[in-house]
């Protein structure tokens, strides 16, 4: 079995937003450039110029399908005015993700601080609070969903003395800061999807898609398989399965790969940690397994 070629065209082709995404994230920049600028002010710990606005995700690799895809923005701050975040660089980090380190202006103060004053500012958005990030909820003025993620800037120091740009992020569930990679994350997705002729994302794409069709039809939870999951699961496929211009071929290659491989030894596209593990912020192989099932099941028994 084989899924139709109008069916496969429509599982791969990139999204078109019904808006204009950078018009979107330029409107939230401004609004987050003044909610900095009335914290620097009032608190005097950072300074504007020290704060990056930048996208992630989806919208920003060309793998978002779906209306409900949110846009997601980091805000780093490079460093306080009470402190250089040059002195955490060498800091205890172990070969997980949680780093120890307690600055005296906290992460947890940045985005309570900028949740305020959006709060304050915006109040005609609803603004919510999640254990890493805030959310601007789209109304009849905001088309889009926005995620905003607050972070520091932090270098990770390698076994061979290697610092490494990422950025710290703050769970406050677990009470721990974490190493995030979203400019290594987008580098690499980058590569990987030039080195297989643009097959990378067009796979990217095909799985959400036929998580989202198998959740409509055959009630799959596709809570099971987020969007950076499944990026992740596509990336750890040998480059030679995913070339091809017979998609269908190229489909059944990489389900026959994932189902008799060894998921312990995946790494998250970053390249920095193992996807599946017993930490908080991984994923369980039997998640996976349920989900690569599914996907065989899709491709053999979907008649579109």
């Amino acid at each position: 079995m084989s899924l139709s070629e109008k069916f496969l065209e429509y599982l791969i082709a990139p999204e078109v937003p019904e808006h204009d995404v950078k018009a979107v994230f330029n409107t939230v920049k401004e609004m987050l450039k003044k909610a900095l600028r009335e914290v620097a002010d009032e608190k005097g710990v950072f300074d504007v110029k020290d704060v990056d606005i930048y996208m992630q995700g989806s919208f920003l690799n060309n793998v978002n399908v779906g209306k409900n895809t949110k846009l997601e923005i980091v805000v780093e701050l490079k460093k306080s005015t009470t402190e250089d975040f040059e002195e955490f660089y060498f800091a205890e980090v172990s070969k997980k993700r949680a780093v120890k380190i307690a600055p005296r202006y906290s992460l947890l103060q940045f985005k309570n601080d900028l949740y305020n004053k959006l709060t304050a500012n915006l109040k005609e958005h609803t603004i919510k609070r999640s254990n890493h990030a805030l959310a601007i909820l789209k109304n009849m003025s905001l088309p889009l969903t926005v995620e905003i993620l607050p972070a520091f800037a932090f270098k990770k120091t390698n076994s061979d003395g290697y610092k490494m740009d990422c950025i710290l992020i703050y769970q406050q569930v677990s009470e721990k800061y974490i190493t995030a990679y979203p400019h290594l994350h987008t580098k690499n997705l980058e590569a990987k999807d030039k080195e297989t002729n643009g097959n990378l994302r067009k796979i990217i794409r095909l799985m959400k898609r036929l998580r989202e069709y198998m959740a409509e039809n055959y009630g799959f939870p596709a809570a099971v398989a987020p969007g950076y999951f499944i990026d992740c699961l596509a990336y750890n496929v040998p480059n030679n399965l995913l070339m091809g211009e017979d998609l269908n071929e190229v489909l059944l290659k990489m389900l026959n790969y994932l189902n008799l491989k060894n998921l312990n030894e995946m790494q998250c596209i970053h390249d920095q940690f193992k996807m599946f593990g017993n930490e908080f912020d991984q994923w369980e192989i039997r998640h996976a397994r349920f989900f690569i099932n599914a996907l065989i099941f899709g491709f053999h028994k979907i008649k579109e």
